[in-house]
């Protein structure tokens, strides 16, 4: 029976302290632990973790994706993340730069190797409060996230929140790790140097690595189990006259996550679709002035679930839902009025 590939959960766009947990999506460890050559720190690993999620549902429908910049401001704002407009297009121009290199096994025992970019090609354009990215992913990197093995699954809003430089990628290195029926990494300091992307001649002493980078990543990840959905310990491995050549980590999930994870099997691993373009959410703003378009979406959803019926233009029916909670929203405050 052929596995069916892991699917996004939540919506990114709807940032909600008490359900951030339910917004996850899964990225190959390729993506987090193997070897990555450009300029892929840990603004450029949440960007492009979010704009995976915002397209997870039509990775394979549409090759080239556009999203609203003003929104992808604001969730960012909103999380603690990257502030202003001008950093966008530097850290996008930063995963077209970036590569990723992928060595495997497939299907009939023959190794591979391949190098792609994070990011095939981006564009911005910039308007009066219309700005919109327009990206694409490369084939072969739809390929590897559709694989349903060697994924981990990262909550994308706490990734966001995460401020230490080495938290971000720690964090996303042991998600990998949380999954496996023994949830221990042991690695070598050298190939967790090279994973957390520590610049060469930088942090070289053990106990600057790890008084400056290691310590305070655990430290933040820790601090916020919830967040992270598990707790992580380490120990250092020591080789010839007591140098420390490895670390090993032990990771412990979270209860609250043990029972998201009841539920996503229970659901069978539905994917929550949750991005209509740009001019959709635009034309939704000026239908209900005032309210939560995500919102408003996620409870449209929500009902076309339970009715199981097909719709041939969602669009169309997402509109005509927003009319009509404008329409309640109106009728309720004139009879408050007339009340009054």
């Amino acid at each position: 029976m052929k596995q069916k590939s892991p699917k996004a959960t939540g919506n990114p766009w709807k940032v909600n302290p008490d359900t951030s947990e339910q917004v996850t999506v899964p990225v190959p460890k390729p993506v987090i632990m193997v070897k990555v050559d450009g300029p892929f720190r840990e603004r450029e690993r949440k960007l492009w973790t979010f704009l995976l999620h915002a397209v997870a549902h039509r990775l394979e429908e549409s090759r080239v994706h556009e999203l609203p910049a003003a929104d992808v401001w604001k969730v960012f704002n909103q999380l603690g993340g990257e502030r202003g407009k001008a950093w966008l297009w530097d850290a996008l121009a930063s995963l077209s730069d970036t590569k990723v290199t992928f060595e495997g096994v497939d299907k009939g025992d023959v190794r591979y190797k391949t190098i792609t970019r994070l990011i095939s090609a981006v564009r911005l354009n910039e308007g009066r409060g219309t700005d919109t990215i327009w990206f694409e992913f490369p084939q072969m990197l739809i390929d590897a996230i559709k694989q349903p093995l060697q994924y981990a699954r990262i909550r994308t809003h706490h990734l966001i929140s995460l401020s230490g430089k080495y938290s971000v990628t720690l964090y996303e290195i042991l998600e990998g790790v949380a999954n496996q029926k023994h949830p221990i990494l042991e690695v070598s300091v050298e190939d967790l140097r090279q994973w957390l992307k520590v610049p060469n001649g930088k942090l070289k002493c053990w106990g600057h690595f790890h008084s400056r980078c290691l310590e305070p990543a655990v430290k933040e990840i820790n601090s916020n189990p919830y967040g992270s959905g598990f707790e992580v310990s380490y120990e250092l491995i020591q080789g010839a006259r007591s140098k420390v050549k490895a670390v090993r980590f032990t990771v412990k999930k979270t209860d609250s996550r043990l029972q998201f994870e009841d539920s996503l099997q229970n659901s069978g691993n539905q994917s929550v679709k949750c991005a209509f373009k740009p001019s959709t959410y635009e034309k939704a703003k000026k239908l209900v002035p005032g309210l939560d378009v995500y919102g408003l979406e996620l409870e449209w959803r929500a009902w076309k679930c339970k009715k199981g019926q097909a719709i041939d233009n969602e669009e169309a029916a997402f509109l005509g839902f927003c009319k009509k909670r404008i329409r309640k929203k109106m009728s309720l405050k004139t009879s408050m009025q007339c009340s009054s």
